[in-house]
């Protein structure tokens, strides 16, 4: 799980490089679970879907911090290279300021890499 359960961490994009035609799109989507009340499957709560397009090497917002008294539970992240050439893609946690890297991928044009809690970080085209 990618833990956004404090108001101060927010999950964070960027490049390595600046893109050469076109920046990548970003899809997350989410539940606000309120804390202490967490079920198995989800079911009382509606999935939130977060769109993006990265800013080159600025660091983006793709998933905002949870308010107070919420956890917020990422169940799927894709990141889809749109450029016209392959990019270096950073994810991080910003946790009051400072970036916790959860992964960098290279993504040829055209690949996404995709995000799930039961698969974690996968590359496919």
């Amino acid at each position: 799980m990618i833990p956004l359960d404090l108001t101060t961490r927010k999950l964070q994009a960027f490049l390595g490089g600046a893109a050469a035609t076109t920046n990548p799109t970003v899809t997350v989507s989410y539940y606000d679970v309120p804390k202490g009340q967490q079920k198995s499957d989800y079911s009382d709560y509606p999935r939130t879907p977060v769109f993006t397009v990265l800013s080159g090497v600025s660091e983006t917002d793709i998933c905002d911090a949870p308010k107070q008294g919420v956890s917020r539970h990422i169940d799927y992240i894709n990141i889809y290279n749109t450029d016209s050439a392959s990019v270096d893609c950073f994810v991080v946690i910003d946790d009051n300021g400072t970036n916790r890297i959860q992964v960098k991928i290279t993504l040829a044009t055209t690949e996404s890499a995709v995000w799930t809690p039961a698969s974690g970080w996968k590359v496919v085209t």
